[in-house]
């Protein structure tokens, strides 16, 4: 087993569009959309919680259970601001919809390391502190639709 940490080796894009979840964004789509590997200072959720339901019956003393559905938990971006620029600001508006695509192993094309999670922008909010922090801002998101793990990673376009 090669284990690895994600710093230096997963990416991740924020994409306006892509035609087919299933079998994840063209190379093409990635280009278009923004890559934001080296934005975030904090991550939070990308998590997925799986509820259940008891069900109980006369045959045993035991207590079953059976799945009952999932809770996708909110994501939230923590970013470092540019004091020149407002790409961050401009690319996540409040209300803005599109896809956090993350290549979980790095670029490897034809890897199936890809996750695709739709995301609505539901707040930018900009974190102060009086200490001698770096400026950052969080960008919260909110997950209408289910995310979809495993894609192949796209090859290089020719």
């Amino acid at each position: 087993m090669s284990r690895f940490i994600r710093r230096g080796i997963t990416k991740m894009y924020f994409l306006p569009a892509i035609a087919n979840l299933e079998t994840g964004p063209t190379r093409e789509e990635i280009t278009a959309g923004k890559d934001i590997t080296c934005w975030p200072s904090e991550i939070s959720g990308f998590t997925i919680s799986a509820e259940s339901v008891e069900v109980t019956d006369l045959c045993s003393t035991k207590t079953k259970k059976i799945p009952a559905g999932e809770t996708i938990d909110d994501i939230s971006l923590t970013m470092y601001e540019d004091a020149e620029k407002e790409e961050i600001e401009e690319t996540f508006t409040r209300g803005a919809k599109g896809f956090i695509y993350i290549m979980n192993k790095g670029d490897k094309p034809l890897s199936k390391s890809g996750d695709i999670w739709p995301v609505e922008v539901s707040s930018i909010s900009h974190n102060y502190s009086v200490g001698s922090d770096p400026a950052t801002l969080t960008v919260n998101f909110t997950v209408p639709e289910s995310p979809v793990f495993g894609t192949a990673i796209p090859v290089a376009a020719a």
